[in-house]
């Protein structure tokens, strides 16, 4: 299997070998390279590091705005164009806007951006959502550490529909994917979200027309139905997509209600994994989550965040789940357990905690990446990531492609390239090529790494590495 690395910069794999100045870092150690330590501040359980710090360090610029509607920070460069509005609590990456103002229901009175001690702040949570890092916080020392993940490599765009008519206003997202080599997979994955919209669309338009007769005895109510679908990227590491989706109704009564869904897809497969699929049989995940659950909304509830309607017990088997950055999370749906008010509740469990009940293929999920040594045998184990770093200049014409003798056994889901700090914005620098994969089963497999020009064939390749690689 031979697949080209695409000359593209990753500004983020950039930042992370910056030597920082300004007091709000200290070098620090990541995943998958070195890394960054924010400071940070925290409002109930939820963690928060500055933005205009942080983000400058990665080389975005920074702008603040407030025309007397509306504050807001822009955060660009590096292929980004997200802005960040507070006073409405809304996110616009690129093409895609959202509302975060629930996002941290329970946790916190207090929103995921937000000004403190003149100072915007992102939570973390967030933040990895956007910027596709890591931002682990070390209770120890109280900052977060920043660093490199192994993203997936494909390409999320949104899908936009706007219509309105005196009846009915309808505004949908959806997430579409491409990049996959598997295209099968790829057109699967965008069937599900492209028929979630279309179904909540047809929702919509069969409330206008439930609501039509009404409008028409009584002139005076002219309420106008409303459809709003979104989606959020929770998750997009190490070959799986985790994705929700909220679709808002409104359906000219009191109020509308908001159904969230939510998928975790195995891209190499186009399995959708449930929340027993991740799990292994027996290992009591099912009493765990729950503890965790009950014993948080207790504190949320004693804390004064939450009132229970209804006791909870027990988590379902068929429990709504999503993956994040930083646990897997479950929720409930609106009037499940606490009143409409509360919105839909989350409950994250961190992997850490879930360690010993994940299923072997799901190691990675808090297992450490696993660096890989040219012309040694390494070994890893079955579920972990490992990664391979080589340096090139893709201005010249040359770039790496890599070939992998058995990928049943080590299978590539994330690759990048990010320019050499240290040559700043010289035309022509070279830079350092990142791949992570995979490994899925037991089993011995080669990774040879050729570096030449595409035009040029293999057999021209001036530089070559090789790896031996055991999956146990």
């Amino acid at each position: 299997m031979k697949k080209a690395m695409p000359a593209r910069l990753a500004s983020v794999l950039l930042a992370l070998a910056m030597l920082l100045t300004t007091q709000a870092f200290a070098a620090g150690s990541g995943d998958a390279g070195a890394g960054l330590e924010a400071e940070t501040w925290q409002s109930g359980t939820a963690v928060y590091i500055p933005v205009r710090a942080v983000c400058e360090a990665l080389g975005y610029t920074v702008t603040w705005k407030d025309d007397g509607t509306a504050q807001t920070v822009t955060v660009a460069g590096n292929g980004k164009d997200i802005v960040l509005d507070l006073t409405n609590e809304k996110v616009t990456d690129g093409k895609h806007s959202f509302y975060v103002g629930g996002d941290l229901s329970g946790n916190t009175t207090a929103g995921p951006i937000l000004i403190h001690g003149s100072r915007t702040f992102i939570e973390t949570g967030l933040f990895t959502e956007l910027f596709g890092l890591r931002a682990d916080y070390i209770a120890a020392t109280g900052l977060a550490e920043i660093g490199a993940a192994c993203v997936n490599s494909i390409t999320i765009a949104t899908q936009t529909v706007s219509t309105q008519t005196d009846t009915l206003k309808t505004t949908l997202q959806y997430p579409v994917i491409s990049g996959l080599e598997d295209t099968a997979v790829q057109d699967a994955v965008n069937e599900v979200f492209r028929k979630a919209a279309d179904d909540a669309q047809k929702e919509g338009i069969d409330n206008a027309a439930a609501l039509e007769p009404v409008r028409e005895e009584y002139p005076d109510f002219q309420n106008t139905c409303e459809t709003y679908f979104n989606y959020r990227v929770k998750y997009n590491r190490c070959g799986l997509l985790s994705v929700t989706l909220d679709d808002y109704q409104y359906a000219g009564g009191a109020h509308g209600s908001t159904l969230r869904t939510s998928y975790t897809f195995d891209l190499r497969t186009g399995e959708q994994l449930s929340l027993g699929d991740l799990m292994a049989e027996g290992s009591g995940y099912f009493s765990a989550i729950s503890k965790t659950v009950r014993s948080e909304i207790d504190r949320r509830v004693q804390a004064g965040l939450l009132y229970e309607l209804e006791p909870f017990q027990t988590i379902s088997d068929s429990q709504d789940y999503y993956l994040s950055n930083s646990g897997l999370t479950v929720y409930f749906q609106q009037y499940a357990y606490f009143p409409y008010a509360a919105g839909i509740q989350e409950f994250t469990v961190g992997y850490g905690e879930l360690a010993d009940m994940l299923k072997p293929d799901y190691g990675f999920l808090y297992n450490a990446v696993t660096a890989l040594t040219s012309g040694e045998n390494n070994t890893v184990t079955a579920g972990s990531v490992c990664s391979v770093t080589l340096e090139g200049n893709p201005t010249t014409g040359y770039g790496w492609y890599v070939s992998v003798n058995d990928p049943e056994v080590l299978w590539p889901c994330s690759e990048s390239y990010a320019q050499d700090e240290s040559s700043g914005e010289i035309v022509g620098a070279g830079g350092t090529y990142t791949w992570c994969f995979k490994a899925l089963k037991p089993g011995k497999t080669t990774l040879t790494f050729r570096y030449y020009r595409s035009w040029e064939g293999e057999d021209s390749a001036i530089r070559t590495a090789e790896y031996t690689v055991t999956v146990e």
